[in-house]
């Protein structure tokens, strides 16, 4: 009678996680046994429907006669009508479901974040982004394209945490990559599954040519963003109270190189918010994983995503980096040295040669060494990596000649 309650998400969506990840204090089990998926007819899954039904009525004013509007943003639109028992006054079961898919019919799209507006401008009355770059979180619906792949994104993010505890247990490791798709692409796969397209092809053959020398672990997850990231490091402590992936907890590599922030722009997402949040990363990544450098890459050049992902905004951001850590020394409690955070100088050589000498903003990028615009495939893995391997391995022996020196 009184037409859709507007539910906010951090009400329903972070307390949902809140309560579900209470089962498990390691966070292996943060999700639904099957989330509305509008991708398909499993969006009216009725078993997944049911524990969001049973979270939403328990949650509702119980004199509210209809609960409708959990956006589940981008996927769409979840009406429950709960069925009333004692006069009217208990929901204890839910009587039918309904689901518009905002993906089947993009009109019904509620955000602006796909166009060229900023989904998180300033002066913009309400932020759309649902997330932030600057606060940890592990994937939500509002940064999966699926429900499988948000569940899926659980079980990828776990296999890392014991690929670096394997890595350290079998031998000192000297450098951790850690950052999305581009680098997930060094371990020929993407969202952990075996990848052979075009930017999968031949790269981790590249890769090896390049940090064969070194003892390596790559900590990578096509799409995410820099929150993701700051989840994914964060080790909990014993209650399980400061949730996150845990990724460091035994892993303790001489250096760290980090990538990350490209999904955040195409997101829609601020540059100054993304380049303030990559800088936070780096605190607490040295922290983490008590590496003694860690190294930041510039964003590559993007030649696809939508203009509110255009080049302009991936040279702000590197900018911005470039101020924020030119370089930036982290002291311990005890006021010594704790890590060094450095800016890479690889990556221009990306672009075309015709635009490589114009302003970083005008760069565009060379079809040739990224075949999609974003991600190097193996020619242009083959050059940067060649580039970088030079840093870190004169990175790498400047740690060890200085442990030696301390002991």
């Amino acid at each position: 009678d009184h037409g859709p309650i507007p539910i906010d998400r951090d009400d329903v969506h972070f307390h949902l996680f809140s309560r579900l990840s209470s089962l498990d204090s390691r966070r292996r089990h943060w999700r639904l046994p099957a989330w509305p998926d509008p991708m398909g007819e499993s969006g009216r899954n009725t078993a997944g429907i049911a524990v969001v039904a049973a979270v939403l009525v328990a949650g509702v004013y119980i004199g509210q006669h209809r609960v409708s509007s959990l956006r589940a943003v981008p996927f769409g639109e979840l009406s429950l009508e709960p069925s009333l028992h004692n006069g009217g006054h208990d929901a204890t079961s839910v009587s039918s479901v309904s689901w518009r898919s905002y993906v089947k019919d993009p009109k019904n799209f509620p955000l602006t974040a796909y166009d060229d507006a900023l989904c998180d401008a300033p002066g913009q009355a309400q932020p759309l982004c649902h997330e932030s770059p600057g606060i940890p979180s592990p994937r939500t619906p509002w940064s999966a394209y699926t429900a499988a792949q948000l569940d899926t994104w659980f079980d990828v993010q776990g296999a890392l945490t014991r690929d670096a505890a394997d890595a350290e247990q079998q031998h000192s490791v000297d450098v951790a990559f850690v950052g999305d798709s581009i680098f997930e692409s060094f371990r020929g796969s993407s969202y952990g599954k075996s990848c052979e397209t075009k930017r999968c092809r031949g790269v981790p053959t590249e890769f090896q040519a390049a940090f064969g020398k070194l003892r390596s672990v790559v900590l990578a997850i096509s799409g995410d963003q820099v929150q993701h990231v700051l989840w994914r490091v964060i080790t909990a402590n014993e209650n399980g109270h400061v949730p996150g992936g845990g990724e460091f907890e035994v892993l303790r590599p001489k250096v760290v190189v980090l990538l990350i922030g490209t999904n955040n722009l195409g997101a829609g997402m601020n540059p100054p918010l993304i380049a303030a949040a990559i800088d936070k990363l780096t605190t607490v990544l040295a922290g983490e994983s008590k590496a003694t450098e860690v190294v930041v890459l510039p964003l590559l050049a993007r030649g696809h995503g939508g203009r509110q992902a255009s080049q302009p905004r991936v040279a702000e951001i590197n900018r911005l980096l470039r101020g924020l850590l030119s370089p930036k020394v982290l002291i311990s409690g005890a006021g010594s040295t704790a890590a060094r955070v450095t800016v890479s100088e690889c990556g221009g050589m990306l672009v075309t040669d015709a635009t490589r000498s114009r302003p970083e903003p005008d760069w565009v990028v060379n079809r040739t060494l990224l075949p999609d615009g974003l991600h190097p495939g193996a020619a242009g893995a083959k050059v940067w990596l060649r580039c970088l391997a030079k840093e870190i391995e004169a990175t790498v022996a400047r740690v060890t000649r200085n442990a030696k020196r301390i002991r």
